[in-house]
């Protein structure tokens, strides 16, 4: 019983330290940063491309399009 007590209480302790390095790791983050500064401009341009008649447009164009690819692949088959 005190075996099992022992490397229970060293795996807890392993898995803690495991998590503090992951949480201070800071590779990847730049990037991270970047995804969400794109995502924000592309929700920004969404609104404004929405609030104007060039976004209707734009979105006929867009529909149109996806429409074409899928009538394509329905002839295809």
């Amino acid at each position: 019983m005190q075996d099992t007590v022992i490397r229970m209480y060293l795996s807890a302790g392993s898995f803690k330290d495991r998590l503090r390095s992951s949480l201070e790791d800071q590779r990847g983050q730049a990037t991270a940063e970047y995804v969400g500064v794109v995502l924000l401009l592309v929700a920004v341009v969404a609104y404004i491309v929405s609030q104007t008649d060039f976004g209707e447009g734009i979105a006929n164009a867009i529909k149109d399009v996806v429409t074409s690819a899928i009538e394509s692949i329905g002839d295809a088959i």
